[in-house]
């Protein structure tokens, strides 16, 4: 995306510069900082190790929640939130289990991830030490849910961000309050609390799936995050000496830049003036050429 400038030589001797905004797009995808499930069947429990979150009703009629969190430093902070989809793998489910709806709520409060069930693909944990979470307490001991389980619209939002049928991948689709939840955890890390996913209904139908969790290598949760950065290009030391228009900007590291010239802003083949290779860190670039008659353009492509 270019950065146009204009020089007007003004009784040979003012310059007239006009800058412009551009706005680069970017695309992550994030595996879960932290991730784990709570049980009914087990209120105690902890399964913050397993390699599954169990999310939905079991067997034995009782619910299961997941939830997880994202570190988002990976995405600059200024960066405008554009789309973004989280999908997770069926990695175990009963031969006979009924269809439902998944929803993706928001998290109010802080729990912990834990430790227990490292290595396990099933089951229901281990007695929970402190600060692990469990269907009683999102902290353990004594730090409890607003309800066993998690209360809606004290532990976390009751309108969820996102939904998803069920099947071999649940694919919670982009939507303006995913969108918002993450613009508003990059804007307020300290607010990032992640998500929890429920089964709609929780009803008597048997719905329970184990989702692949960050400890499965082949199945982790994936976040994708489309984004777009809006940076302005800073003109500097502008002069006119010599016959000589010169300028300076900051070039960011790891882009490559090209100098350009033409008579007009709206048609015409682009000069190159000059061309500036890529660094390692960012760093001041000079630019000069001779001022000829009448209006000159410059544009300032990164490539």
């Amino acid at each position: 995306m270019p950065f146009l400038l204009r020089t007007t030589l003004i009784l040979g001797s003012a310059l007239l510069f006009l800058g412009s905004k551009f706005v680069s797009a970017a695309v992550v995808t994030l595996s879960p900082s932290a991730d784990t499930s709570i049980m009914e069947i087990a209120p105690f429990n902890n399964l913050g190790a397993m390699q599954s979150l169990a999310v939905g009703v079991t067997g034995t009629e009782s619910p299961a929640r997941g939830l997880l969190k994202f570190d988002f430093s990976n995405v600059p902070a200024n960066a405008l939130v554009t789309s973004a989809e989280l999908s997770l793998t069926v990695v175990r489910q009963p031969g006979l289990v009924d269809d439902s709806t998944f929803d993706l709520h928001r998290l109010q409060v802080a729990w912990g991830e834990g430790n227990k069930g490292a290595g396990l693909l099933t089951g229901s944990g281990s007695p929970a030490t402190d600060g692990e979470a469990t269907w009683a307490a999102r902290m353990a001991p004594l730090t409890f849910w607003g309800d066993a389980g998690g209360a809606a619209d004290s532990d976390y939002d009751a309108t969820p961000s996102s939904s998803a049928d069920t099947g071999t991948l649940i694919v919670f689709e982009s939507t303006s309050a995913m969108v918002a939840d993450i613009q508003s955890w990059l804007s307020n890390p300290a607010s990032n609390f992640g998500w929890l996913i429920k089964d709609r209904v929780e009803s008597s139908a048997q719905t329970a799936r184990r989702l692949g969790s960050r400890e499965n290598a082949s199945a982790p949760p994936r976040l994708t995050i489309n984004y777009t950065v809006a940076s302005v290009l800073k003109i500097t030391d502008i002069i006119n000496e010599s016959g000589q228009i010169c300028f300076s900007f900051l070039a960011a590291a790891g882009k490559s830049y090209r100098v350009e010239r033409r008579s007009s802003v709206d048609a015409g083949d682009w000069s190159v003036v000059q061309e500036i290779p890529s660094a390692a860190g960012a760093h001041p670039v000079n630019v000069c050429d001779t001022i000829l008659t009448g209006a000159s353009f410059y544009r300032v492509a990164e490539f």
